[in-house]
């Protein structure tokens, strides 16, 4: 039990080192160039991350009435179908211990996957989502800080739209 606590607490650590760093300490330092990978500013009022492989962006929205919404667009910013990515899956880990799944469905117009929830309202929620891209599976956490409805709320400085890359 005590080993899991501190694999817990070194995770939470990590968390919130790049945490600071993607919204704390980049932003002072300033924008890059606008060029591929340049353009993070949310299209949907979301949080912006780039794939691994630097060829794909994706925009995680989680909707102040409840739902979470998953665009795609490519390493410009042009949108991508939603197609381009597949088995999308989304858990909501709230703070109490309970984890509500999100059934995830492509939208009609095939422009993004979007899925019902309940209202994402804690900080210290994590929102796990995860999908196919090329065949490879692709998983992030994401605490519900990050996200700006939630700053809002919050009254918490907005994050620079910065590279932001998921590992």
């Amino acid at each position: 039990m005590n080993n899991l606590l501190r694999k817990i607490n070194m995770h939470k650590l990590m968390f919130l080192t790049i945490f600071c760093w993607l919204f704390v300490i980049k932003p002072l330092y300033g924008q890059e160039s606008q060029a591929p990978h340049g353009d993070h500013v949310p299209d949907h009022n979301g949080l912006v991350l780039m794939h691994s492989n630097e060829k794909m962006h994706f925009e995680v929205v989680v909707v102040e009435a409840g739902g979470i919404e998953l665009y795609l667009s490519d390493a410009i910013r042009m949108q991508l179908p939603a197609v381009t990515v597949s088995d999308v899956v989304v858990e909501i880990e709230r703070t109490d211990g309970s984890v509500e799944f999100v059934n995830m469905a492509m939208s009609a117009s095939g422009d993004a996957w979007s899925g019902p929830s309940k209202p994402v309202t804690d900080a210290d929620s994590t929102v796990r989502i995860g999908f196919l891209f090329n065949g490879e599976p692709f998983f992030v956490d994401i605490p519900a800080m990050a996200f700006p409805p939630l700053r809002e709320r919050m009254k918490l400085p907005m994050a620079s739209p910065g590279e932001h890359h998921a590992a």
